[in-house]
């Protein structure tokens, strides 16, 4: 009988959260108590169309997009707090 798919709403609301966050996706995998290979199989799976991976992989995309944005407001504020010119 085939393993039941861990992919459920506790999950990657903690993982999106933690990667909004600015989190990477170890840390992120970590705190949501998920393997990596594991979230890296299910967006292998949203990339070939089976749903609810599909939909899985275009949250993922934008939550890691958000902690980018995160991780360079982040920086931008250390440099004016600074008071250092941004090169």
């Amino acid at each position: 009988m085939p393993r039941a798919s861990r992919l459920d709403p506790a999950i990657t609301s903690r993982l999106f959260t933690e990667l909004r966050g600015g989190a990477d996706i170890s840390s992120a995998c970590i705190a949501a108590g998920v393997k990596r290979r594991t979230v890296y199989y299910w967006i292998a799976r949203g990339e070939r169309g089976f749903e609810p991976y599909a939909t899985f992989r275009a949250l993922f995309e934008r939550a890691e997009a958000d902690g980018d944005v995160a991780r360079l407001n982040a920086k931008i504020e250390t440099i004016k707090k600074s008071g250092e010119p941004p090169i």
